[in-house]
């Protein structure tokens, strides 16, 4: 490790550390760091002042061996949230702690790590990756293992809604159960239908059941939503586990429970409810750019 000096010594006009992250790698094999390295290099990382392509700051093996990949005075971009990254320390965990549980030795030099920080930078707030940009990282099994604080960092969302239109409504948001149909629920043609149905895909009433990239209103069935109080409930990006809790101003808390092809980066589609009731949440709710933040 270099000198404490040059160590902690911040360089030029870099800004001192308000937030410490920590990660996982997701990778459930024993020795990681030169994996990390080339997987990190190959997706456009640069070299540090370590001579490594490694994101994150340190990196912490399965044996507890702590490695310093880059010096604290750099800022390397670990998350999607550029505030964060231009004011962070980014720690990780070799691991993926949505399967495994972290090792105790792995524990103790995480703690370590934090305190050695903590004690020079007296951090605002001690985050998970997932606190900050849309993730599962660090997995749930490290999660709950992190001394977090003031962790509810606001993030900025893009938030449509959804609902499930009924035959027979005495109102269509765009006039007719057809043209709502089309818009929230992705009806198709006979020939994609059938392009569908020969992939093995389920097709009822011109609507795809179990594609991800549409057929939202029968989907939203399909993972029984009707149990389900509306505008509690969202489509979210990949990175969002199913059951995510996102705390949306000016709407509340939703849950994470379903998936689609166009709900990426950090777009939300909440579901209304079905019939008149989705329709008049639609018209009553909030929707565009909000402040959220993960629970």
């Amino acid at each position: 490790m270099p000198t404490r000096e040059r160590f902690f010594r911040p360089q030029g006009s870099v800004a001192r550390p308000r937030t410490l992250v920590i990660h996982h790698t997701a990778i459930e094999d024993t020795e990681q760091s030169n994996t990390v390295s080339k997987s990190h290099a190959s997706k456009g990382y640069s070299e540090g002042a370590y001579g490594e392509n490694t994101c994150y700051h340190a990196l912490i093996g399965k044996d507890g061996t702590i490695k310093w990949n880059r010096a604290l005075s750099e800022r390397p971009p670990c998350t999607r949230n550029t505030e964060v990254n231009d004011s962070s320390i980014q720690i990780a965990v070799a691991g993926d702690f949505t399967k495994e549980e972290p090792t105790e030795r792995q524990l103790n030099s995480l703690t370590k790590v934090i305190t050695m920080l903590d004690s020079i930078y007296n951090f605002q707030r001690i985050v998970g990756h997932k606190n900050v940009s849309p993730s599962s990282c660090p997995g749930k099994n490290l999660m709950n293992k992190i001394p977090l604080r003031n962790n509810e960092v606001a993030l900025v969302f893009n938030v449509t809604r959804y609902y499930s239109p009924i035959p027979g409504q005495l109102k269509y948001f765009n006039g007719s159960y057809k043209k709502d149909v089309e818009i929230n629920c992705g009806l198709y043609t006979d020939e994609q239908l059938r392009k569908f149905e020969s992939e093995g895909k389920k097709v009822r009433n011109g609507i795809v059941m179990d594609d991800g990239t549409a057929g939202d209103c029968v989907h939203a069935a399909a993972v029984s939503l009707k149990s389900l109080k509306p505008m509690t409930v969202a489509a979210c990006p990949k990175e969002y586990p199913i059951g995510t809790r996102v705390k949306l101003e000016g709407i509340g808390i939703v849950t994470c429970l379903d998936r689609g092809g166009a709900i990426k980066g950090n777009k939300i589609d909440i579901w209304t409810g079905f019939g008149m009731e989705g329709l008049r949440n639609i018209i009553s709710s909030r929707g565009g750019i909000l402040s959220g933040v993960i629970l």
